[in-house]
């Protein structure tokens, strides 16, 4: 397992998988690369892709390590980096992506962007994903075999931060000069993710209409 990770902040969940598999997991932390301006990070992540796609490959040379053992797990940006090391590297057994970025991915080709062609796999869960007007820092198109949408996968209930709605200027700006992208309802998407890590039948899902 590879988790990427852009903020310490996130809860590691190595201990949460080691409980339910014997497995090796391994994270990446790029927290400098995600530092500055959002932009910054979003043409960062080509260089986590191709560092984490580097190092399986050196597994495989080395220790003729499976791609059908390899799972890619990543959030927001993290799973965007994610999908760079799998378009480097055809085979990989699955991938997730836990609320994909949207700003400055949502609409683009797959070949920027995590895409089912990614991984054997590629299962999403969307938390976050407002259209414009409203603020959302997640992707609302499917991005995977796979897309889960929990409660509508926009507004998480529990969650106190609003969504405002905004001109495009205003919006404009605040991705330029925004140093971390979260907040409850971005977030939501991994602790989602952890609890069916523990509780893998304990969700209820139903086909979406479009």
């Amino acid at each position: 397992y590879f988790v990427s990770l852009n903020t310490l902040l996130y809860i590691f969940p190595h201990q949460l998988l080691l409980e339910v598999e014997n497995i090796n997991c391994i994270a990446v932390d790029w927290k400098a690369g995600a530092k500055g301006t959002y932009i910054s990070a979003v043409n960062n992540i080509r260089v986590i892709g191709a560092e984490v796609a580097y190092f399986i490959k050196t597994l495989q040379k080395i220790f003729r390590y499976c791609l059908c053992k390899i799972h890619l797990i990543g959030h927001s940006l993290g799973a965007h980096a994610a999908g760079e090391a799998g378009r480097r590297i055809q085979g990989i057994r699955r991938m997730t992506g836990l609320d994909p970025a949207g700003p400055y991915f949502e609409g683009t080709p797959p070949e920027v962007r995590l895409d089912p062609s990614d991984a054997n796999f590629v299962d999403v869960i969307h938390t976050n994903a407002a259209h414009f007007p409203a603020i959302g820092f997640g992707m609302y198109s499917t991005t995977g075999h796979l897309d889960f949408y929990p409660n509508g996968g926009t507004v998480m209930p529990g969650c106190t931060d609003l969504i405002p709605e905004m001109k495009q200027s205003d919006f404009e700006v605040i991705i330029a000069d925004a140093t971390m992208i979260g907040g409850c309802h971005h977030s939501r998407s991994h602790e989602f993710y952890f609890a069916s890590i523990l509780h893998p039948t304990g969700y209820l899902g139903y086909h979406c209409e479009t």
